[in-house]
């Protein structure tokens, strides 16, 4: 039941009240505004922007490469623990390919019993002076930027490899041996140039 809302008269589907003369006004009932488009809508950029953050890390641990410092610390691993196969993964694969073709005769398998002899004997010496090679310690002294001629000597050196650094560094690396209730200290050099994304070992010593 309606009423004008000018005079009160009572109103029966009229458009115009019949005491008054005052227009009627139709009222139109309005849906309460759902909530749910707004939700799904802020679900949604939550959704997006979860995607975004996946993608963005999913690029950047197949982009990012392998830092200098995980090169020294995979070089230091595979030595103590004579993981020839590990170290030879830490060169540039075009560089163990030219030292298989020209120091083993093509000879992949020479190579490698060679790093496995060479690893061997250090262990062996290690155990002769009562030395476990899980107690020996390192870490990292130093780290320089090889100059522009320092590189340039690296690809002289490795043409055949036709590998291009664009960045080298000299790592110095302090390895801490414990002896007879004493820690030993030694210092060694490794040379890690990046080429492509990734850091490799492209000049260093057992």
């Amino acid at each position: 039941m309606k009423y004008c809302i000018n005079c009160g008269n009572q109103l029966n589907g009229e458009k115009f009240c019949p005491k008054c003369g005052a227009a009627v006004e139709t009222e139109t009932e309005k849906a309460p505004e759902s909530t749910s488009a707004g939700g799904n809508g802020a679900i949604k950029k939550v959704i997006l922007g979860v995607a975004v953050i996946a993608v963005v890390v999913v690029v950047c641990v197949l982009f990012s490469g392998r830092s200098y410092k995980k090169v020294v610390k995979d070089y230091m691993k595979a030595t103590m623990k004579a993981d020839s196969e590990k170290l030879v993964s830490l060169l540039p694969d075009s560089m163990v390919d030219c030292i298989i073709d020209d120091d083993y005769d093509g000879d992949r398998d020479e190579m490698m019993d060679d790093i496995d002899d060479t690893l061997d004997d250090i262990d062996e010496q290690l155990y002769s002076y009562g030395v476990k090679t899980s107690d020996i310690s390192y870490k990292i002294k130093d780290a320089k930027d090889m100059s522009d001629d320092d590189i340039h000597d690296l690809e002289k050196e490795y043409r055949k490899a036709k590998i291009k650094i664009k960045k080298a560094k000299k790592v110095e690396v302090e390895i801490t041996i414990p002896q007879n209730d004493k820690k030993n200290s030694t210092t060694v050099e490794i040379g890690i140039a990046k080429i492509g994304r990734s850091w490799y070992l492209i000049d260093f010593d057992f």
